[in-house]
């Protein structure tokens, strides 16, 4: 996690689920605009089901974080042009918190691409840098704590504007095809929020896998991780491999905008865009 003296090359891929980073960004429990469930419904949506990270470990865990990895990963795990964003690793999301994921990648290193490994560290100082780095998801995570009430004070003007600009809503959504009449059947304010800031799906992702033969197998994406990935085929079978040894091509995320967007929104922009599909019948 020292700054290695090369480029590295080969950087770790990332999961885009996790590719939700914070332009605002608040402590964990402040929230923005008050209090509410959204919060929860973020981590949902993340995907995130590790406890919630406690502040006096985290705080022992950045002194850590300092000292190794701030000068390659950024002060705040948002990576640099040395090393990746560990906010949207899959280890640091699908940890227990304890560091039964992150642990054994700081004390092996990757060497091949230019990561020391920490062997000193004891089980404790992994748990504390476990939290800290969760708790940096935590903060991207607790833009959802934006309150959603059933009052519509949003500017339409200002929200169709979003909507066909800077949110970019119209490249997959369309006012008189998938959302026409979505103002009558979306009476209450706070659903309708809901329903662009924390969207569900049931569809799979696909992807396409080339091996280093040529050979290509095409499937449903099962586990895509910083170094293995794992895809069903048609057939129902299993395939796995590590990452730096084949070309992955994803399918397209139905979810990808919406958590673009997240990054995009102020509490103003969701009430604007609130009244603004309102008017949409």
């Amino acid at each position: 996690m020292r700054k290695p003296t090369l480029l590295a090359t080969g950087a770790l891929l990332l999961v885009s689920v996790y590719s939700v980073v914070a332009g605002q960004e608040p402590t964990p429990g402040a929230g923005r605009g008050g209090r509410g469930r959204g919060g929860d419904a973020m981590r949902a949506f993340l995907g995130l089901t590790y406890p919630k990270p406690n502040k006096d470990a985290s705080d022992r865990g950045q002194v850590i974080y300092d000292a190794r990895c701030a000068s390659c990963h950024g002060p705040l795990a948002r990576g640099t042009a040395y090393g990746p964003n560990l906010v949207r690793s899959e280890l640091v999301v699908h940890d227990n918190g304890s560091g039964d994921q992150v642990g054994p990648l700081v004390r092996q290193g990757r060497i091949s691409r230019n990561m020391p490994a920490f062997p000193e560290l004891s089980a404790a100082e992994i748990a504390d840098l476990t939290q800290f780095l969760q708790m940096q998801v935590e903060l991207v995570a607790n833009r959802g704590l934006y309150e959603r009430t059933n009052a519509t004070t949003g500017d339409v003007a200002a929200g169709k504007d979003f909507f066909f600009g800077k949110g970019k809503c119209s490249t997959c959504h369309s006012i008189t095809g998938d959302l026409k009449g979505i103002g009558s059947r979306s009476t209450k304010t706070d659903e309708l929020q809901g329903r662009f800031l924390f969207p569900t799906t049931t569809r799979p992702r696909q992807a396409k896998v080339t091996q280093r033969d040529d050979r290509v197998v095409s499937g449903t994406v099962k586990q895509l991780g910083e170094f293995d990935v794992t895809i069903v085929d048609a057939a129902g079978v299993a395939h796995t491999w590590p990452r730096d040894e084949v070309k992955v091509e994803l399918g397209p995320d139905p979810l990808a905008g919406h958590q673009a967007a997240l990054e995009l929104y102020t509490d103003r922009d969701v009430h604007n865009v609130t009244a603004f599909l309102k008017t949409i019948q």
